[in-house]
């Protein structure tokens, strides 16, 4: 029998949201002579998100302080972790793996302790990874570090599985829209285009995620397959685009937004979609994990593109032709080469510098469905901090637009900024291949 080592190790509860009450307790820490460490924990009270960070101290004798030996050298790290993990029974414990032989070769901690997290499952970590293929799991991270396979950019996050991102919009006063004074006198504003961006206050009342990478052909098809296999035919990592609203959200009761009760705006109701739709699809495969995905609203959409920049580009830099081409696929350069190499219109997505969050491809390529029915800004008060906008009221009869952003790969690069220039369709146009999709979970 190999000898063990025991080690300290500590467990903290995470209880973000009033009420929620996961419980981490009797957390252990253990290594053989291989080096493979074992934790194990009771989780009590709820079902919670497990998430889990092993630090090491310089001072054998714990006199130093702790720090983490830091996540991407944790990515193997396998059994009860970065998963929503139900309660113990009495005498029963979770467990936890990690072969630092693998994931952190040539190294050996001398003390060492692990963190266990417990997060309700109404606020989990920042990070969610969706499996698309069988068998159809759903992974949490409190670090991007931690995602396997060398990270996020890897081909296989923009075709087997979902990348999301928390927003922490709960709460926070911020400017939708485009100060005029921040954009060169050199460039030509119209009428409709200083109506559209006006400035004003807005404030969300949850946070939410937001896919990292606009939606693609290979994850809607693996969502559409019974078993989430495709062929290699039927995979693609451009954006997807020439898709009908009613094929994403429905022609009947998706096509609803916004639903109003007594007078008031009824999210619950405003988020139903058609049966059998692709949303409903989605939602009906990962209805254990309380996944409601949908697509954004306008304000939603914008406040995770600026990521707290308040300038007319998410980096903070001056407006101008040579910084919008670094970040967006537009006219400028629709025939530079994309990051697998590819030359078209529309780029592979992730091709572009993604903003301090995480998100790639806000700016350009294709631009982007939102919820909101478009809606006359003139009478905006700029004093006032609006709560929730979701556009204008659906009219019971004629036709209406909905809102557009992020603009496209054809379109120039004067158009191309954070409030962004809004584009209108009908839900019942045909779509078009400068039209695309984001997905989002709003955690209410």
């Amino acid at each position: 029998m190999k000898r063990k080592n025991t080690f300290t190790a500590v467990c903290l509860t995470f209880s973000a949201v009033l009420g929620a009450s996961p419980e981490v307790n009797n957390v252990t820490l253990s290594q053989d002579d291989s080096a493979r460490t074992v934790i194990t924990y009771e989780l009590k009270g709820e079902p919670a998100i497990v998430t889990v960070d092993i630090q090491t101290n310089s001072n054998v004798s714990g006199g130093g302080a702790w720090v983490s030996i830091g996540a991407e050298n944790m990515v193997g790290i396998s059994g009860d972790v970065h998963q929503r993990v139900d309660v113990t029974a009495v005498g029963e414990h979770r467990t936890i793996v990690w072969h630092p032989e693998t994931d952190w070769p040539g190294k050996r901690v001398q003390a060492a302790r692990a963190v266990v997290k417990a997060w309700p499952t109404n606020s989990p970590p920042d990070w969610m990874v969706i499996d698309l293929k069988r068998p159809f799991t759903v992974a949490w991270y409190p670090d991007a570090a931690f995602i396997p396979f060398g990270g996020v950019t890897n081909q296989i996050y923009k075709d087997e599985y979902l990348v999301m991102r928390r927003i922490y919009a709960k709460g926070v006063v911020w400017t939708m829209g485009t100060h005029m004074q921040d954009i060169p006198a050199s460039v030509t504003i119209g009428d409709y285009i200083r109506g559209s961006e006006k400035v004003r206050k807005v404030c969300l009342s949850d946070d939410y995620y937001i896919g990292i990478y606009e939606l693609t052909p290979s994850q809607r098809n693996r969502v559409t397959a019974t078993d989430g296999v495709i062929s290699a035919s039927n995979t693609s990592r451009l954006p997807l685009n020439w898709c009908n609203y009613s094929v994403i959200r429905g022609s009947s009761v998706g096509v609803a937004w916004p639903v109003y009760t007594d007078g008031v705006f009824d999210f619950e109701e405003s988020s139903k979609v058609d049966s059998g739709c692709w949303i409903d699809t989605f939602r009906k495969r990962y209805a254990g994990y309380g996944i409601r995905i949908d697509l954004p609203t306008s304000a939603q959409w914008e406040y995770a593109c600026r990521a707290g920049e308040g300038k007319p580009l998410y980096t903070g830099e001056t407006y101008n032709e040579a910084n919008v081409m670094k970040l967006a696929r537009c006219k400028s350069n629709k025939n530079a080469a994309d990051c697998e190499g590819g030359t078209a219109s529309c780029s592979t997505v992730g091709s572009y510098e993604p903003n301090r969050w995480g998100l790639f491809d806000m700016y350009g390529n294709v631009m982007e469905q939102c919820l909101d029915v478009y809606e006359d800004l003139s009478a905006i008060d700029d004093t006032k901090v609006y709560v929730d906008p979701i556009g204008a009221a659906r009219p019971e009869s004629g036709t209406f637009t909905r809102v557009f952003r992020g603009n496209y790969y054809d379109a120039s690069w004067s158009g191309i900024r954070s409030g962004g220039y809004i584009y209108q369709y009908s839900d019942t146009a045909s779509r078009a291949g400068s039209q695309g999709y984001r997905l989002v979970w709003t955690l209410r």
